[in-house]
């Protein structure tokens, strides 16, 4: 399995920064998301989202600890209800279109793969991804929304 991540960076100095942090085992693409005009990073680029498309969602917040420290608590979820995986993937295509898109990171000078201006086309797998159990109702277990 391969690992694609998505990283806020609103420049090509932050790019190389965050280029930097996530240089990890497995991960085959790293695509950048602008912040929007008017709208900035979402939340202030304290949400982390991990999303399966068929399986789960991971969300959370990390929320500033209000000792003064400094400190950041997590707080969220995960979710294998379809309809919380849904959700989860029209909020990253919403953030990621258009002018949200910032491209794909190169890791080296000898990565010649093409480069697409679209989420679609990079990320095309994002766009079309089956939600897992599809069929399932929403009064299976859809008490704790």
């Amino acid at each position: 399995m391969s690992l694609y991540m998505c990283a806020h960076a609103d420049g090509e100095m932050r790019e190389r920064e965050v280029k930097e942090q996530l240089r990890v085992p497995k991960l085959k693409e790293l695509h950048f998301i602008r912040p929007r005009p008017a709208v900035g990073v979402p939340l202030d680029g304290r949400l982390e989202v991990i999303l399966m498309p068929a399986g789960f969602v991971y969300l959370m917040f990390h929320h500033t600890v209000s000792a003064g420290d400094g400190a950041w608590a997590p707080i969220g979820f995960v979710s294998t209800l379809p309809k919380h995986l849904e959700s989860a993937r029209q909020f990253l295509c919403r953030e990621m279109e258009g002018v949200g898109y910032g491209g794909r990171a190169r890791f080296s000078q000898k990565d010649d793969r093409e480069q697409f201006r679209e989420l679609g086309e990079a990320m095309p797998f994002l766009l079309q991804a089956p939600v897992a159990n599809a069929e399932v109702t929403a009064s299976d277990g859809d008490d704790d929304d």
